[in-house]
């Protein structure tokens, strides 16, 4: 009876360990993908893991389990991962991008710049490494560089607002107010939703990790000058990228109020702004 029980219950366990190996290869990426996709990051590692012991010279395995990673602030098994993408594929443009992000989350700027630059050597037309590249150059304060890759952007696709919002935020740390309500409008007229669609699905989680490093310079704007209506304003523009539209309100209300010189392109902006907090609230 007692080796019935041990052989049962090693049994039990080793099934649990294997849980994922009934799945075919398409089963194991095509339920990896879907909880990515839910956010459930850890669970789409587990399934990542077993694909690409079946699967070991297919990038995608490699590419979401990085995100994965990535989105866990796992920064170095996702530069493992991208890496071994680039390993596979040489001239991978999403894999230097991907891995280029990873650095630039750990804080190595100089690989972080070095990959997307290979990525945009490698794919000019490819915008994501443009925008990461700005993103760095952002990071060490080097503002002109940044903007000359947000340009380089902006003419591959002129209507994208990813791109204004990114100089949007470049002229605001340079505390260049006309630029950045200009930006401004510019994102809000070329999103036609006015929710910020077009972010790669793929690194939507980066998007919100990035607003709220935002987030908090404009938090720490805010406490130090509160009567000061251009901060205000960001806060609450950035409180409404992320989906928070009562504080955005809030915030874009209290600007209204400290404005003492309105111009029509800010009264346009909180209007569609006003707007847009109401239909989606």
């Amino acid at each position: 009876m007692k080796i019935f029980k041990v052989l049962f219950l090693l049994l039990l366990f080793t099934d649990i360990k294997y849980s994922y190996s009934q799945f075919s290869p398409v089963e194991l990426y095509s339920k990896g993908l879907q909880k990515f996709y839910d956010g459930q990051f850890q669970e789409a590692v587990s399934f990542f893991d077993d694909y690409i012991k079946v699967a070991s010279n297919d990038v995608r395995g490699f590419n979401y389990r990085g995100l994965s990673y990535m989105a866990l602030k796992n920064y170095q098994r996702a530069i493992e991962d991208f890496t071994s993408i680039l390993t596979i594929n040489t001239t991978s443009p999403e894999g230097f991008t991907n891995r280029g992000y990873a650095y630039l989350l750990m804080g190595n700027t100089s690989s972080s710049l070095s990959d997307f630059a290979n990525s945009i050597q490698y794919a000019p037309a490819y915008i994501e490494a443009y925008i990461g590249k700005s993103r760095t150059n952002t990071a060490l304060g080097d503002f002109s560089n940044a903007m000359k890759n947000l340009n380089m952007a902006q003419g591959i696709t002129p209507k994208n607002p990813r791109v204004y919002i990114n100089k949007a935020w470049v002229y605001y740390l340079q505390n260049d107010t006309n630029n950045f309500f200009e930006n401004v409008y510019s994102a809000l007229y070329n999103d036609s939703d006015i929710v910020f669609t077009s972010f790669e699905k793929d690194l939507i989680f980066l998007k919100v990790e990035i607003f709220k490093m935002a987030l908090k310079i404009a938090d720490e704007s805010v406490s130090r000058y509160p009567d000061n209506y251009f901060f205000r304003f960001t806060r609450g523009f950035v409180y409404y990228l992320l989906n928070n539209y009562t504080e955005a309100a809030n915030d874009l209300q209290a600007s209204a109020k400290l404005n003492k010189n309105k111009t029509p392109l800010y009264n346009k902006i909180i209007g569609i702004l006003k707007r847009s907090i109401e239909r989606n609230s």
